[in-house]
């Protein structure tokens, strides 16, 4: 668990990121209010919000991996988010100070781009299937990784009267000792 929230390495798969961490992520806002409600208390929102930080970059990085894109893309997706926000943010001070027409400008282009740029973020880490076959990030996280090959036991393998079947865990054989298969000679 702790690789799988801290390491931006690998890949993770849309059910994955959906199940183990946007979900609760997106719930543990509601749970850490509450909190700070009941307590009279306004340092847990902040708290949270530091500590889901990284996970946040590592886990969406992967999820970029999946789609066979760069992780850096997190920390871009970031950045032309908070670009248009800026232009809103300055909007509104212009709004206050009385620069009217330019304030509304950079506030529509604000929030038009912000809109945008989370439309595409949001489609390509939430919606879109990643690739279904390895890459250079990692393993197809969708597909279940091969079973080890179980070691062979020659008691069970080959029975006989060579080989002490009274062992705990192994069944009495059933059949005749001339039946049983013997292991094959070497040549």
């Amino acid at each position: 668990m702790l690789r799988f929230l801290f390491s931006p390495n690998g890949r993770v798969s849309r059910a994955d990121y959906w199940l183990r961490w946007l979900i609760p992520s997106a719930l543990a806002p509601i749970v850490v209010s509450a909190v700070d409600a009941a307590l009279g208390a306004r340092y847990l929102t902040p708290v949270w919000v530091l500590v889901s930080f990284w996970p946040n970059i590592a886990i969406t990085a992967k999820r970029y991996h999946d789609r066979g894109m760069s992780g850096w893309w997190t920390l871009w997706s970031v950045l032309i988010t908070l670009v248009p926000l800026f232009l809103v943010y300055s909007g509104t001070e212009a709004l206050i100070t009385g620069a009217v027409v330019s304030a509304w400008l950079s506030t529509w282009i604000g929030l038009y781009g912000a809109f945008w740029a989370i439309f595409a973020f949001t489609l390509i880490v939430y919606f879109l299937p990643g690739e279904r076959c390895a890459n250079r990030f990692g393993p197809d996280p969708r597909k279940p990784k091969p079973p080890r090959k179980p070691k062979i036991d020659p008691a069970v393998e080959f029975p006989g009267p060579w080989t002490q079947l009274t062992r705990t865990g192994l069944p009495e054989p059933d059949t005749p000792a001339h039946t049983r298969r013997r292991p094959p000679r070497s040549r």
